[in-house]
């Protein structure tokens, strides 16, 4: 309790210092690399006598190219070959990015890309004005604030869980939550909405959104809320807080398609009650790598939010309707992990990357759903899909990636050791030195968890 009391009252702080950013640091600040003079040699600058650093082209380009490179995965949504266009000198007539997209974008590319160039110290004084212009952005006059905002915060709040810094992480993603619930990104293409002719994006003019410009950018907003609802999805269950989203009720029902339909979408097309369609296991045309992810989000919360449902003292017919539902979820776990694409199959390291997240997701969803009933009463079947979901990993080779989801890290390993210690001991004898270099980041983080000192000591991390 007291360890809990002390990281609310560091979140409080520092939410404190995001509302009121009235004091500016002595630190760098990232400027925009579109405007003055030649960029200085980094080895001549002093970290405690300057106000201002550009970062020199040619390494700019480096991490830009390095943070594209897993850029899906990171949960960046805008179109990566405008973005790129308008964040290299010279080379579009687009706006440049907002500083506070372009420097979260930097901050992450100096996790991926590794360089003598950016010291810890700069990568600390990045991350403070990271911060601090992405709680100003609202209010800057750039064309696209709203939605690269939203990139902004989704790139911190993964910056922070790779870092292990899960309060501010869980932070971010609220905020980006709220951003999406206020532009009503979760009804785009609403059938109700259009049919009333009242769809409108936002109505306060901070977060106003106008009709997109064009088909890419309209997906832009669509892959956005899935992104988002994805990050909250997954963290708010893994550390098993209340989701900011909660699109199981009537009020945030989310009719926003899938992400990944072909572009641009008819002009009359539509859609309604997208989630609910697909937990009653109706078909949908969700089958983008987006979509995959988003759908294994939303089976993993589904089970957690099940189990949290139940109580004894339920009515005989309350608990006849939860068993139900439990065994409908079984139900689409089951097929949705049937229609996976293979991870061999897939047509880059990105994707198979990707794909590796997808099933572990989905292999937890069973785990757990498994748990909620006297489904799997010697434990057999529970033990086999924990031992499957690792030797995916071998499937994947991390031999020259320096990113991995650290969701990884969390949610496999953590359920596996609530429900079955002893599986958790095959678990880590299924392990090799071939792939945990790069997979233990995403565990090693978690420290203070038991199920990760545990790890420790069998010599997965």
């Amino acid at each position: 309790a007291e360890y809990l009391e002390e990281q609310i009252s560091i979140l409080e702080n520092r939410i404190r210092e995001l509302e009121n950013p009235t004091v500016q640091g002595s630190g760098m600040v990232l400027q925009n690399p579109y405007i003055g003079q030649d960029a200085p040699t980094l080895g001549m600058l002093h970290l405690s006598r300057i106000q201002h650093i550009e970062i020199p082209p040619q390494l700019r380009e480096q991490l830009l190219s390095a943070f594209l490179s897993y850029a899906s995965e990171l949960g960046f949504f805008l179109d990566p070959t405008r973005f790129y266009a308008s964040a290299t000198p010279g080379s579009s007539t687009t706006p440049p990015p907002s500083p506070a997209l372009l420097q979260t974008v930097i901050l992450l590319a100096t996790h991926i890309y590794s360089t003598d160039s950016i010291t810890s110290d700069m990568k600390a004084e990045l991350l403070s004005q990271a911060v601090n212009s992405t709680s100003q952005a609202l209010s800057s006059n750039h064309p696209d604030k709203v939605l690269q905002t939203i990139q902004a915060h989704v790139l911190l709040a993964q910056y922070f869980f790779l870092n292990g810094r899960k309060l501010e992480g869980r932070y971010n993603v609220t905020m980006a939550v709220s951003l999406v619930l206020s532009t009503r990104l979760h009804r785009i293409r609403s059938l109700e909405e259009m049919e009333r002719s009242s769809f409108t994006y936002a109505t306060n003019t901070d977060t106003s959104l106008p009709q997109p410009r064009d088909a890419r950018e309209e997906m832009e907003r669509i892959d956005a809320f899935w992104v988002v609802l994805s990050l909250n999805s997954c963290w708010a269950t893994s550390e098993g807080t209340t989701s900011s989203l909660t699109y199981w009720k009537s009020q945030f029902r989310v009719d926003t398609p899938w992400p990944g339909r072909q572009i641009p979408l008819a002009s009359d097309a539509t859609s309604t009650s997208t989630i609910q369609l697909f937990l009653a296991c109706g078909a949908d045309a969700g089958y983008s790598m987006l979509a995959l992810h988003a759908k294994a989000c939303i089976l993993f919360e589904q089970s957690h939010e099940l189990s949290s449902r139940f109580s004894p003292s339920l009515s005989s017919q309350s608990t006849q309707k939860w068993v139900e539902i439990c065994t409908s979820l079984r139900t689409l776990a089951r097929r949705f992990q049937s229609e996976l694409p293979r991870i061999e199959t897939a047509p880059s390291p990105a994707v198979s990357r990707q794909l590796l997240v997808i099933h572990t997701l989905t292999y937890v969803t069973k785990i757990r759903i498994l748990s909620l009933m006297s489904w799997d009463p010697s434990g057999e079947a529970t033990r086999r899909a924990a031992l499957e979901a690792v030797y995916l990993v071998k499937k994947v080779d991390l031999h020259e990636t320096t990113f991995i989801d650290p969701i990884m890290g969390v949610s496999l390993p953590q359920q596996i050791w609530i429900i079955d210690t002893d599986t958790y001991l095959l678990m880590a004898d299924a392990l090799d030195d071939d792939w945990t270099n790069t997979y233990a980041r995403s565990v090693s983080i978690y420290g203070n968890n038991d199920v990760f000192r545990y790890a420790g000591a069998t010599g997965i991390t």
